[in-house]
């Protein structure tokens, strides 16, 4: 059983998804926190996608959401994480893998959508299996059960099937709008990098634009390979690898009252700032 697609508009320039491409994109995915320190600074950045090929990379994405996830499963997951808070080896990595599915839709979604912004129905759930994942990690057992009642309540077919029309509701980003939202994306990241100490939040907040980064070039590599879109997405996946390290020790310090996620400041460590500022560096101002 897996995720209902209502018919819809085709979008332009659009064709055939084929298995392999769909198990491309997968593999990918679980690379997305791969880390390699010796990945160079990109030499080059796309900000010239078609309206075509913007399509594209969403049927791709939208396809490995649809087809690559067992509802009935899932469900049964979630009842036991409910039932125990606890889940077992082989149930958290499905949990891994749903979610992950999940949360490259939603960036793809924001790169490759005119108003460039996901709906907000979709958000909710994904943020709820994180909160989920979270309260797991860290043996909280109430909210862990909260969290995956709600979940359970939202995973059943007439939530689900609204949940997938929103999605599949995209309006193409035109090139010049793609072009001024990555602008707009990097010019975020080079305020971050110019103060001199982040909470928790603002540094997620710049890390979920790598992550778009990182499922944007996914795809592109995967429909549209070059030697290009090879180097972009191995430098990004490595920055949202070292990131998503810090970010969870800073979840992990809030959850056990050490820190505070939303106010306490921190100077982001030099190989991230590096990094990050070499990549600001590669695109241009906002007009």
């Amino acid at each position: 059983m897996t995720i209902e697609s209502p018919d819809g508009p085709p979008l332009p320039g659009t064709g055939a998804i084929s298995s392999a491409q769909c198990d491309a994109l997968f593999a990918a995915v679980l690379r997305h926190d791969s880390i390699d320190l010796d990945a160079p600074p990109p030499r080059q950045i796309a900000l010239d996608c078609t309206q075509q090929q913007l399509a594209r990379c969403f049927q791709l994405s939208m396809q490995l959401w649809r087809d690559g996830i067992d509802q009935r499963s899932f469900a049964s997951v979630l009842a036991n994480a409910y039932a125990t808070a606890r889940l077992s080896e082989s149930e958290q990595v499905f949990f891994k893998h749903v979610r992950a599915k999940f949360k490259h839709l939603r960036a793809t979604y924001a790169v490759c959508d005119q108003r460039h912004r996901y709906p907000r129905p979709f958000h909710w759930l994904i943020s709820l299996m994180g909160y989920l994942q979270d309260a797991l990690k860290n043996g909280r057992d109430a909210p862990a059960r909260r969290f995956a009642l709600l979940l359970r309540c939202l995973w059943s077919d007439i939530p689900l099937r609204f949940v997938t029309r929103t999605v599949a509701a995209l309006r193409p980003s035109t090139t010049a709008s793609f072009r001024d939202f990555a602008i707009q994306e990097m010019h975020f990241v080079r305020d971050v990098l110019a103060r001199p100490g982040v909470t928790g939040k603002e540094f997620h907040d710049a890390r979920k634009v790598i992550s778009r980064q990182v499922a944007h070039y996914d795809n592109l590599t995967i429909l549209y390979p070059s030697a290009d879109h090879r180097e972009v997405s191995r430098y990004c996946n490595t920055l949202n690898g070292l990131m998503g390290s810090l970010h969870d020790e800073l979840v992990a310090g809030t959850a056990a009252g050490v820190t505070n996620y939303r106010s306490d400041r921190f100077a982001i460590p030099e190989p991230i700032r590096q990094r990050l500022t070499a990549l600001v560096a590669c695109y241009p101002p906002p007009a």
